[in-house]
């Protein structure tokens, strides 16, 4: 997009996070569909960094502290950039109303 055709747009960025990539792949295509619907252009989805954290658990409080236990849990995050025409009014009302997967938190920045 040249820097004549921004002017028309307002930018709004919207992040998505989410525990399950599948499910956070289908918010992301419910997303871009609704927002060419309403006649918007779209930037991404962008993948973010994955974070992961470790957690290390003893198997039995007293005895065999060799014994441990690891979990991993991993948090996806994708980025949306939303470029909607500057006349349209209640943009977040509109954002709202999407049906996003339950797991999938979304973040209008």
């Amino acid at each position: 997009m040249d820097q004549n055709s921004l002017d028309v747009y307002t930018v709004t960025r919207i992040k998505l996070k989410s525990f399950d990539s599948e499910l956070l792949n289908i918010a992301c295509d419910i997303l871009v569909d609704s927002i060419k619907n309403i006649e918007g252009r779209i930037v991404g989805p962008i993948r973010l960094p994955t974070s992961k954290h470790y957690y290390c658990v003893l198997n039995s409080p007293h005895v065999d502290k060799k014994s441990r236990e690891q979990f991993e849990v991993s948090e996806y995050r994708r980025l949306l950039d939303v470029y909607t025409p500057k006349n349209m009014t209640n943009l977040v009302d509109s954002f709202l109303t999407i049906p996003i997967p339950p797991g999938v938190v979304v973040e209008i920045i």
